[in-house]
């Protein structure tokens, strides 16, 4: 998948972009599918993307909040809740199958 990295939004990704050689760049493409996820509306577009934003959620937690927090602050709260939903979930499934 190819990005445009002109249409960046966030400052956050723009200044890790600016650190990275332009070899690297391709590290930075799950926290462009999240941003994107975001300015979108939270809107999911397929099984596949679906899938995506899960995994990313689950293991690029931290840098996601910290895209909320600056692309869409007044959805902050909620999304914290959601993941908490999400964590609370998880344990109780590792619960039952222990």
């Amino acid at each position: 998948m190819e990005f445009d990295y002109d249409n960046i939004t966030s400052t956050t990704i723009r200044d890790r972009l600016a650190r990275l050689p332009w070899e690297r760049r391709g590290e930075l493409e799950e926290l462009l599918v999240l941003e994107r996820y975001i300015l979108d509306g939270f809107r999911l577009r397929g099984y596949e993307h679906a899938l995506r934003i899960a995994w990313l959620l689950r293991y690029r937690r931290d840098d996601y909040l910290t895209l909320v927090r600056e692309l869409a602050p007044t959805c902050l709260t909620y999304e914290l809740e959601l993941l908490e939903m999400d964590d609370s979930f998880r344990q109780e499934k590792y619960r039952e199958s222990a």
